[in-house]
């Protein structure tokens, strides 16, 4: 789906408006995609947050983008490794009995309070609260090293490819949003090299996440989608940029790629055969870059002046 142009420049704020349609520059907060889907496909019976960020690895934490629709919905962050998510054991000493009689007592409290005043913040704190308890009795789920050996090979070892791991783990849950995140991509030099390596960090897990949903029947009820705040820009002609108020034209880049994929076939070439015989009739001739830049009559021109010296 290409339907999507802005006139961003920068990553911030071109990732606010996929994220949630607009930029960050208005007075108003709005919720992410995420948090509207959660809320939209919310089930009160439903344990686990609808909203869930995945990462490398960290202590996760509940995140602020839900905006008006109400923390509830905002994003969990779960890291892919440790377990997935920290401090889920109770401490030591601590019975599951004790534990119960803390958490009564705390809602018995909460209750009498919300009979004198109420808040959204005091709702959201109570919800939290509740929904920890529930994370922590179902820890296991967010810990993929549970997953058969062959699984964890198969998907591949990189910080990607266990975050999409976890995901599937997630998806099989029925978690409504579920975001993978695989950053670094602002190369500004070494355009090429760099989309090689991190093409290649995600061919495979990616690849093997699609087969494996395939296979346990889960892609039957799974939107699939890849966002990136930056995308191939739009070939307009001069005309169309000129019908819009756009005076100058420049195309650097186009010009730079072409001379480099005709280098890139050169030297391809070269490496092939051991010479450059293939491709010389490829190659402009002295005499044409000299017609090109009119070199001559700069020589003229030179002379002109030295002779007056």
């Amino acid at each position: 789906v290409r339907s999507i142009s802005t006139d961003l420049d920068d990553h911030g704020l071109a990732t606010n408006i996929i994220r949630c349609g607009r930029t960050t520059r208005t007075a108003t907060e709005y919720p992410e995609l995420g948090a509207a889907i959660a809320r939209g496909l919310e089930r009160t019976d439903f344990p686990l947050p609808g909203h869930i960020r995945t990462m490398p690895e960290g202590i996760g934490g509940r995140n602020n983008n839900a905006a008006y629709l109400g923390p509830q919905y905002a994003s969990v962050s779960v890291g892919a490794e440790k377990g997935g998510i920290v401090n889920t054991q109770l401490p030591d000493g601590m019975t599951v009995e004790t534990d119960n009689r803390r958490q009564d007592w705390r809602r018995f409290v909460n209750k009498r309070h919300l009979q004198k005043v109420q808040t959204a913040e005091m709702d959201a704190w109570t919800q939290s609260y509740e929904q920890a308890l529930r994370l922590m009795e179902r820890r296991e789920l967010f810990d993929i090293s549970k997953e058969p050996a062959n699984i964890q090979t198969a998907y591949g070892s990189s910080p990607f490819a266990r975050q999409l791991l976890l995901a599937r783990r997630l998806v099989e849950q029925e978690v409504p949003y579920i975001e993978v995140s695989h950053d670094g991509w602002d190369f500004h030099h070494n355009n090429f090299e760099f989309h090689l390596h991190y093409v290649a960090d995600i061919d495979r897990p990616f690849a093997h996440f699609l087969t494996d949903l395939t296979e346990r029947g889960l892609l039957q009820r799974t939107l699939v989608i890849i966002m990136t705040e930056f995308g191939r820009t739009p070939l307009f002609t001069q005309a169309e940029l000129g019908g819009v108020g756009v005076r100058l034209v420049l195309y650097p880049l186009s010009a730079f790629r072409a001379m480099s994929k005709a280098a890139l076939d050169v030297y391809e070439r070269i490496a092939v055969d051991g010479t450059q015989q293939q491709v010389v009739d490829a190659m402009q001739t002295r005499e044409e870059l000299y017609a090109h830049l009119d070199y001559y009559a700069y020589e003229r021109k030179l002379d002109e002046l030295f002779e007056h010296d």
